[in-house]
């Protein structure tokens, strides 16, 4: 089969080419042109991508005791302890803290899971009552710090923890809001059992140790 030049490309030798030809080729020109340009416009005008919202990690540190007297009427002076919580900031954007809720509890012998359930789902039903809500507190990166449980105990029902007759839990609840949840409340749960020197504990057996989000 033989090559058919295009007719406006075709042309006897001596003859002139078509008059359309310089029209059609500088329109087809034009139309490369044009069509480059615009996609090299969308190219540059193309949206970033979005970054992805920052969150914050909220974690316990250590727990530590604070004890001191006062009075009580029909009693007289005696001591009381008062539990802490310490926790820290490890995510990189800033917490703003909206309820904070220590709630120790004291217990002869260790709670069953659906025990430390029933206690976590007390303590989260009651956490406006029961907890401390901070206005304008921000917690940022790296940043320690600490809230008092929502209860005192005297020296002698301490005495009975540090002597290994009483077990120690504590149920914290941490409600706050960050970059990535907006005006969106998020919810840290600590469920724990403090060893006696305060500086190691154990999980709750039924878990309840994690970070829960809208």
């Amino acid at each position: 089969m033989k090559w058919k030049m295009p007719l406006w490309l075709s042309a006897r030798l001596g003859e002139p080419p078509s008059p359309w030809l310089p029209i059609f080729l500088a329109v087809a020109a034009l139309v490369v042109s044009f069509t480059s340009a615009t996609f090299t416009g969308f190219n540059y005008f193309r949206s970033p991508a979005k970054p992805q919202s920052a969150r914050s990690a909220l974690a316990v540190e250590r727990f530590e005791d604070q004890s001191g007297p006062a009075t009580v009427p029909g009693l007289g002076e005696k001591n009381f302890h008062v539990l802490r919580m310490w926790f820290k900031n490890n995510g990189p954007a800033p917490a703003k803290i909206r309820n904070v809720v220590v709630s120790p509890e004291y217990s002869p012998a260790l709670m069953t899971p659906e025990n430390e359930s029933q206690r976590m789902d007390f303590v989260s039903k009651n956490k406006a009552t029961i907890g401390i809500t901070p206005r304008g507190v921000e917690v940022v990166t790296g940043q320690e710090i600490a809230y008092p449980s929502n209860s005192a105990v005297p020296d002698e029902l301490w005495s009975e923890f540090t002597n290994k007759k009483q077990f120690l839990y504590v149920f914290a609840l941490i409600s706050f809001s960050d970059e990535l949840s907006g005006d969106q409340e998020v919810v840290t749960e600590i469920c724990v059992r403090l060893e006696t020197n305060l500086n190691r504990w154990n999980h709750c057996a039924s878990a309840h140790n994690e970070t829960i989000r809208p």
